[in-house]
């Protein structure tokens, strides 16, 4: 039954979510997404530094020069070295805000 209620008072709250999921599951896919995105950032991140004819003819087109490709490219290296760092609040502000 997905269906949650609870006495509060005279008042009877009925909601239709489940709880949250706790555990070490929970912890697993976490830190797999985390790690996809991470090697996301990085494979294209650093595409963009290696400087691939796909990149550059990208960002000619785009017309603000090849100085920002190589900032978008560096933004996204340390966005995923951003991503790995679990252990580490201190260098992990936040994954997702680096990019």
């Amino acid at each position: 039954m997905d269906t949650v209620g609870r006495m509060k008072g005279n008042l009877m709250i009925t909601t239709n979510t489940l709880p949250a999921a706790s555990g070490k599951g929970r912890l697993i896919t976490l830190w797999t997404l985390s790690g996809l995105v991470a090697l996301a950032f990085a494979f294209v991140g650093g595409g963009k530094l290696a400087g691939t004819a796909q990149m550059v003819e990208l960002f000619d087109k785009v017309g603000l020069g090849q100085w920002f490709r190589y900032l978008t490219g560096l933004l996204e290296v340390a966005g995923a070295s951003d991503c790995s760092f679990h252990g580490m609040p201190f260098m992990r502000p936040s994954c997702l805000s680096s990019s």
